[in-house]
């Protein structure tokens, strides 16, 4: 390869979701000596990732989208991207699949395109025939972070050789470096004798914050000094935090908002809960497996990609807040089991999610997606 290959990362923002942590990892860590990445979004966050790019020297462009649709705009992005001089178009996040789809229909860009999935819930309008049609079939590769996502997109009769399975890498030697827990708990103002049980995700309703406390309030607190640290913000954060105080658990739930620490906070923890009932590859699963915290999670297939009933963690069904009750009643009464299960899961996780592994992959794809950009991947791969 006689040049750097140039790459547009293309994403919504940079806030401080797991797609756009995964994003900046990679940026970061990416062979600077073949591959010249940087960064397109559309909005611009409160509290965003920018800050870590820009020390590592890697350039944003924010495209300031106006906040509803405008056809308008949409060409002006499109056209843009099509004489942007990438060799590489990266894209994140399916809010962005429009304008890169658009670019190609409408300006005949010759740019080839690489879309990377995290996740199979359709949110936006005509997402689903915008995935199919558009990225299905001008994107090699999509990049699944997970069996489940393969099986959407299998679902989709998306053509099998545009699949690629990527999991989500994690910088094992930042994680082994986080230290801390006593220091992070007085900061907490939490007791030595305090379980401490700790879940990470947006405040939105399917990740299911209120089966955790609902399953929390059935614990017997006059035998049980417990606390519950719950990282993340949303649009439910309101009704959440009144739902505590329902539950008369005001005394033992913090909300501890979007936090860049979370490593160290979920070391501090005894005790990792994780309800979602809809997930792609829950980073945050990882990120406590990592940190050798015991788990309790969601019957849901992405979570058994991390750990395993019985052998790695716990799973209870989705939505049973007494099957959840329950298990974390078993943790907390045999804490030495619980915590050989999270060392196994440690054990697993560094295999399988080690960011070193991931970036070879990463790159791989690249030079698979610009080599292998030819008429034949224009045919209709749709299978009927």
């Amino acid at each position: 390869m006689s040049k750097k290959l140039r790459i547009i990362c293309f994403v919504t923002t940079l806030g401080h979701g797991g797609t756009e942590r995964n994003l900046v990892q990679y940026c970061k860590s990416i062979d600077k000596t073949r591959f010249a990445p940087e960064v397109w979004y559309l909005h611009e966050a409160k509290k965003n990732l920018r800050p870590l790019l820009d020390e590592a020297g890697i350039s944003t462009v924010c495209l300031n989208a106006p906040k509803s649709f405008n056809p308008i705009y949409l060409l002006k992005v499109a056209r843009k991207l099509k004489h942007s001089g990438a060799d590489l178009i990266h894209m994140f996040l399916p809010s962005v699949g429009y304008y890169a789809v658009a670019s190609r229909l409408l300006f005949r860009s010759k740019i080839p395109m690489m879309y990377s999935c995290g996740g199979v819930q359709l949110l936006l309008p005509l997402q689903g025939s915008m995935m199919k049609y558009g990225l299905g079939r001008y994107c090699y590769p999509i990049v699944c972070n997970s069996e489940g996502v393969v099986d959407f997109w299998r679902a989709m009769n998306v053509d099998e050789h545009r699949l690629r399975l990527i999991y989500n890498g994690h910088d094992l030697a930042a994680v082994g470096a986080a230290t801390g827990r006593d220091q992070q708990r007085q900061q907490l103002g939490l007791g030595g004798n305090d379980f401490v049980i700790i879940t990470v995700g947006r405040l939105i309703e399917t990740k299911r914050h209120v089966d955790l406390l609902e399953a929390c309030a059935k614990i017997d607190r006059a035998g049980n000094d417990f606390q519950v640290l719950i990282v993340g913000d949303g649009p439910c954060r309101e009704s959440l935090m009144q739902k505590t105080g329902q539950l008369g658990l005001g005394n033992h739930v913090q909300f501890l908002g979007t936090r860049e620490d979370v490593i160290p906070l979920v070391r501090a923890a005894d005790l990792f809960a994780f309800p979602s009932e809809s997930e792609g590859l829950p980073n945050a699963v990882i990120e406590a497996a990592l940190c050798e915290v015991p788990i309790i999670a969601a019957d849901i297939k992405p979570v058994a990609e991390v750990i395993e009933n019985g052998k790695s963690g716990t799973v209870v069904p989705v939505h049973d807040v007494d099957a959840l009750a329950n298990a974390i009643r078993t943790v907390m009464a045999n804490r030495p089991q619980a915590e050989q299960m999270a060392e196994v899961a440690f054990r697993e996780a560094c295999l399988k999610f080690d960011l070193e592994q991931t970036i070879g992959q990463l790159e791989k794809a690249y030079l698979d997606a610009v080599q292998g950009y030819s008429g034949a991947l224009h045919r209709q791969v749709l299978k009927p």
